[in-house]
């Protein structure tokens, strides 16, 4: 079978909430083929719901490093990191990937739920603030638009979704109701 074809059915799997099965699918892959950044984007996101965080940590960290232009390989790397070391260790991967990608508000939303978490109300409630007006659309899903420390809170509580803007603004909006 052809590689895309593993891909989609592993990306169908995935979406049927099969991830074992999509992790079979992946395995079915030819080594080289499932070494190319298309197959190892697929892997973090079944390794995400697997909870492999040390695997999925590794395959973000090569995926920064092929695809440096892609903001969401640090973001996924930090969420990781997160799980299987410690949130500071994250800290230090999303303020890295913010002096690279400085106009990315997912980094900053991340950022800013992390900064929460570790007691930085203040300076969690300014890069949301940031992260608000570099992503315009933020404001809209997340109601209120203007968070008080204990919405911030909220926002900072974890979640077993992928990391992204509408996913955390969703968990934002019905914390803060």
């Amino acid at each position: 079978m052809p590689t895309n074809r593993h891909l989609e059915a592993a990306i169908g799997y995935l979406g049927l909430g099969m991830a074992s099965d999509a992790w079979e699918e992946l395995e079915e892959i030819d080594v080289a083929e499932g070494a190319k950044p298309e197959a190892l984007r697929v892997r973090v996101e079944v390794c995400r719901v697997l909870k492999k965080w040390k695997l999925m940590a590794e395959l973000s960290s090569h995926l920064q490093t092929v695809e440096p232009d892609e903001a969401g390989h640090a973001v996924n790397l930090a969420w990781a990191t997160r799980r299987h070391q410690s949130i500071e260790a994250a800290e230090v991967i999303l303020v890295a990937a913010l002096r690279r990608h400085h106009d990315d508000a997912l980094i900053r939303y991340n950022l800013a739920c992390y900064w929460c978490v570790m007691g930085r109300v203040e300076d969690s409630r300014q890069m949301l603030e940031s992260a608000c007006k570099k992503e315009k659309g933020l404001r809209e899903v997340a109601d209120p638009p203007a968070p008080s420390a204990r919405d911030l809170q909220c926002v900072a509580q974890e979640t077993e979704g992928r990391p992204g803007l509408p996913a955390r603004a969703r968990h934002y909006r019905q914390c803060a109701a």
